[in-house]
């Protein structure tokens, strides 16, 4: 498998799978009922989520542009349920639309052949990726290393040496380079990052990115198909410091443990401004800020915020 990278196996055209025709996104009907028998097996969305690239706050938008019953969540657990998932793919249970998690890419893995598929990701500055993940962990109890940290007062630069942080040390080149369907912790290297940069390149339908997530949205939308674009804000760590509030040395050692992921990251850009300016001629208007990041609220809701307003 890490000979192989899961290139040459796989002949993807914007992200999907090259094979005969299939039902695809813009027909209603696999999405009203997706586990409907006598349809042929429709396209199957994968989503790389990187930890702390504000694929949190994405999800919300995902829960509003897929069915519930046709979403695959990988939860905190991947390994059991990436088996989970083998088991019904190979059954041909439940076709899924959606596929979301912290997976590594090359989950198409598991799929039949027939079966069409594209990979979308997020990805983010990883300086600014490592700070989120140390603050995070220092205001959230539940965490593992939370006490170590908090304990010990320990540094962003003596965080990143730590032995189990391996997701702060080019966690975005291991999600993205295909050399295991789970989270790589094994060594990364030059050819890791160019696997990875391949795959951004040739095997993603679309990539964003959390420095310009509203337009990171408009491109998902014209690409995916999706319908609607309303978040909330999700997973965010309040009020940590900036990159300006901070030692240069710490600084400097995210960058070095980092390495490959900031030049990744610096290939992503230009991938994002290319295909944002190949695709911004036919984006559909986006709501100004104040609407697309409303809090949700249903049509019940709705209704009886107007009825306790007349009743009151």
């Amino acid at each position: 498998r890490i000979g192989e990278g899961y290139h040459g196996k796989v002949n993807v055209s914007r992200g999907w799978r090259a094979c005969s025709p299939r039902i695809g996104y813009n027909q209603q009907s696999p999405m009203d009922d997706p586990t409907a028998a006598t349809l042929p097996a429709p396209g199957i969305d994968l989503f790389v989520h990187i930890p702390k690239t504000a694929g949190t706050t994405l999800r919300e938008v995902l829960n509003r542009n897929y069915p519930p019953q046709a979403i695959f969540d990988l939860g905190p657990d991947v390994q059991p349920r990436i088996a989970e998932f083998q088991e019904y793919a190979a059954a041909a249970q439940r076709p899924f639309r959606l596929v979301v998690g912290h997976m590594s890419y090359g989950m198409h893995d598991y799929l039949k052949e027939e079966r069409p598929f594209r990979y979308f990701t997020m990805l983010r500055d990883p300086v600014e990726r490592v700070l989120s993940f140390y603050y995070f962990i220092k205001r959230n109890e539940e965490h593992y290393l939370h006490q170590a940290l908090v304990e010990s007062g320990m540094s962003v630069t003596n965080y990143l040496a730590l032995e189990n942080a391996v997701m702060v040390r080019n966690g975005q080149t291991r999600f993205l380079c295909g050399i295991e369907v789970n989270p790589y912790f094994g060594p990364v290297d030059e050819r890791a990052l160019e696997m990875a940069k391949t795959n951004l390149r040739d095997n993603m339908a679309v990539v964003g990115l959390t420095e310009r997530f509203d337009e990171s949205l408009q491109l998902f939308r014209h690409i995916l198909g999706w319908q609607t674009l309303r978040y909330q804000n999700r997973n965010v760590t309040a009020d940590r410091p900036q990159q300006r509030d901070l030692p240069e040395a710490d600084l400097a050692a995210i960058r070095a443990h980092n390495r490959l992921d900031v030049e990744l990251y610096a290939f992503a850009r230009e991938l994002f401004a290319e295909r944002y300016a190949e695709h911004a001629p036919q984006f559909q208007p986006l709501p100004p800020p104040s609407m697309l990041q409303a809090p949700h609220r249903s049509v019940r809701a709705r209704l009886r915020g107007v009825w306790e307003r007349l009743t009151s």
